[in-house]
């Protein structure tokens, strides 16, 4: 996922007032463990692809796709990174140190969230990322998830552990729409609230 997103959610989790247990499904790597790192506890099968703990960056460059078409583009800078996001704007020097530093603050704090949340050193945690991927049974070992099981399990931890009665109705959610509410939210978005006019005119 990309690194705002990750952020993002990240940040909405650290929010809330509830303790927040992960189960892993078949994949969750890169944002899934950004998100996942300062849980209260992972789950995660023995066959789950974790891990990859990094960074990568991209950048098109379609100066090529555009002169078979031929595109032509024009651009004034007002610095060497003026560029920097531009499809059509060749690469500087200046640009690839600058993509780098970015990548290599990214990378910092992926770790540190990685440490905080696992209770890990930063070598530690270097040495199990550099964008390498581990099974769930490898990432127990290595203290990335703390327990290998399912949803079901993780649910079963939940009961133990943050009810009183060990027992506590789970919810999906978003919940399941019904027939009906699915027509009536897909009619609003469709036509709008005229209906809602409507009913306020008589």
């Amino acid at each position: 996922g990309s690194i705002t997103a990750c952020e993002t959610i990240h940040q909405q989790l650290q929010d809330l007032p509830q303790k927040v247990v992960v189960s892993f499904g078949n994949v969750s790597a890169s944002g899934g463990y950004y998100i996942s790192a300062n849980s209260e506890r992972i789950f995660a099968s023995p066959t789950t692809i974790t891990g990859s703990i990094g960074v990568v960056m991209l950048r098109a460059d379609l100066r090529g796709l555009a002169d078979q078409w031929g595109i032509n583009f024009d651009s004034i800078p007002t610095s060497e990174l003026s560029g920097s996001f531009d499809p059509f704007y060749p690469m500087n020097g200046r640009m690839k140190e600058n993509f780098a530093n970015f990548a290599d603050r990214a990378y910092l704090h992926f770790k540190s969230l990685v440490s905080k949340g696992r209770g890990m050193g930063m070598e530690q945690v270097e040495t199990v990322a550099q964008g390498r991927v581990w099974t769930g049974e490898q990432a127990m070992k290595i203290g990335l998830v703390d327990e290998l099981g399912g949803l079901d399990r993780a649910i079963a931890y939940c009961q133990r552990n943050f009810t009183e009665s060990g027992r506590a109705k789970v919810v999906a959610w978003p919940p399941k729409k019904s027939l009906f509410q699915a027509w009536v939210d897909a009619r609003r978005q469709r036509f709008g609230d005229e209906d809602e006019d409507e009913d306020s005119l008589d």
